[in-house]
């Protein structure tokens, strides 16, 4: 199967590399190893290590999530241009999307096997609840996963994740404690994370698919209705597979960059921070310190569970925005593959470098790089700052023409500038810690908060990005198509067949 040869087996190597080295470079063998497979640990016997693999698991199972929304939006909007019904199996898309991202933050946030028992809930209640949300995401996708031909593939990497919920809950069973980090927890651990990496090609496969059968190059001669080289078994009026006509013009309007820092604003900052105050006034309410919600997440004993809410979710609207531009950049690469080179190749490079800078920030404040782990090697975080600020500069500077001609270089700079501020204030609130406390407290939360509005920011630039990648292609489409063509054997799967995701004629995998 394609999924064992291009996920499973690579994710299985590199884990048993890293493991091993890891454990030969501890004295504590398998203990250490518990940190890299279990849950991160900040306590006195933790590491800042720990959590590693959750945390990149994680964050690549939320790209994919975006690179599905990506396709699902697609579909959505050349049917709009048309006045149609978005197909019906999108509609799923959206459950699996939603689904998938009930699991991750379940695993980010401990939820059914650490936080729900330490609020007395029974440990195998919230077994049973996750159980039942992977059983509901299986419903959700029977139909979707079948159209992709990666039904069965979907189901095994389900399977592993329930398996993995098993072991894990009798491992804690019978040590007795709600981080198990025995062999059977760790065994259950790596179980788990070869499922995120077979979860991760499903849905890639699936996000092709669907462009697959929205977008298709122009073909020099395509069989008339009836002819020998029609499809036998093809419906010219299948919603699903028919080719799309599309009237001159994008499909998204990209406005000027005035037009789009406004944007920016009024529909990614401000909702961001009018939900950020609603939700810190709510929370002060339940007589709560608002930076628990605010800072990176402390697994200490005594801490809340509520600590590092923020960071997880603006990391991971983070990287689910990337996921959608890398969706673009896929769908881009495969086009120009099969019809030849675009007249703006620059944009696509710029797209790789602003993915590159905004996974790089996100998994710095998530894995905390630059104020913990390097910290841990003796390497002072100014340092590590100061390698962000060259780093990033250069990323910018280097993506900067194209992505003004986007309309969009503006809009990144409010986002960067929201993290520079919020870099700026962290320094403020440490000359201010001894000197005057109430006022490094309240930098401290400012701070936080200017760095998730600019995640906000920088979330809109990178959707806009991938629909001004998508809108470059649509103007290599003919305007006035000829007449409804059948369905060629060669034609529907062009597109997924340049992806590597199936064969020509057929929208099936191995």
């Amino acid at each position: 199967m394609r999924m064992m040869r291009f996920a499973v087996v690579p994710t299985a190597v590199a884990m048993a590399v890293v493991l091993t080295g890891w454990a030969l470079s501890h004295r504590s063998g398998g203990h250490a190893v518990a940190f890299l497979l279990g849950d991160r640990n900040t306590g006195d016997q933790g590491s800042e290590w720990s959590g590693f693999f959750k945390f990149v698991s994680s964050e690549a199972l939320l790209a994919t999530v975006g690179v599905l929304l990506f396709a699902v939006g697609l579909a959505h909007a050349w049917r709009r241009r048309r006045r149609a019904t978005p197909p019906r199996p999108t509609r799923h898309d959206v459950g699996i999307a939603v689904l998938v991202l009930v699991v991750v933050l379940d695993d980010l946030f401990v939820l059914h096997h650490s936080v729900l028992p330490g609020v007395g809930v029974p440990a195998i209640v919230g077994t049973v609840c996750y159980l039942l949300v992977l059983a509901l995401l299986v419903a959700c996708a029977r139909r979707p996963m079948h159209d992709a031909g990666v039904q069965l593939a979907f189901r095994v990497a389900i399977a592993c994740l329930a398996v993995a919920a098993v072991v894990v809950a009798v491992a804690s069973h019978l040590e007795g404690v709600r981080d198990p980090a025995g062999v059977l927890a760790n065994t259950g651990g790596v179980v788990k994370y070869l499922g995120y990496a077979a979860l991760c090609w499903v849905l890639v496969v699936r996000a092709r698919s669907i462009v697959g059968q929205v977008v298709r190059p122009p073909t020099a001669a395509t069989p008339a209705v009836g002819s020998p080289g029609a499809g036998n078994g093809a419906a010219l009026d299948d919603p699903l597979t028919e080719p799309f006509e599309l009237p001159a013009g994008d499909l998204w309007e990209i406005r000027g960059e005035l037009g789009q820092l406004g944007r920016t604003i009024t529909r990614a900052v401000a909702p961001a921070g009018l939900g950020i105050a609603v939700f810190l006034v709510g929370f002060a309410a339940t007589h709560h310190a608002i930076e628990i919600a605010l800072q990176d997440q402390d697994t200490a004993t005594g801490a809340s569970a509520w600590s590092g809410l923020f960071t997880f979710l603006g990391c991971g609207a983070l990287v689910v925005s990337v996921g959608v531009l890398l969706g673009a950049l896929d769908l881009a690469q495969a086009w120009y593959r099969r019809v030849g080179p675009g007249q703006e190749r620059r944009v696509l490079h710029a797209g790789v470098g602003v993915a590159i800078l905004v996974l790089l920030i996100a998994f710095d404040d998530i894995f905390m790089i630059h104020d913990s782990i390097l910290p841990s090697f003796h390497i002072p975080e100014v340092v590590g700052n100061g390698f962000y600020v060259v780093v990033g500069g250069a990323v910018v500077l280097w993506v900067m023409v194209p992505v003004h001609r986007l309309g969009l270089l503006l809009s990144m700079l409010l986002g960067l500038v929201g993290l520079a501020i919020s870099v700026g204030g962290d320094k403020l609130e440490d000359v201010f810690e001894v000197s005057d406390p109430t006022l490094s407290h309240l930098l401290g939360n400012a701070e936080d908060i200017s760095k998730f509005l600019g995640y906000a920011a920088l979330c809109y630039v990178l959707v806009v990005f991938a629909r001004a990648v998508v809108n470059q292609i649509v103007r290599d489409l003919p305007a006035s198509p000829t007449p409804t063509p059948a369905r060629a054997p060669d034609v529907p799967d062009a597109v997924t067949a340049a992806l590597s995701v199936g064969h020509p004629g057929a929208h099936r995998v191995s």
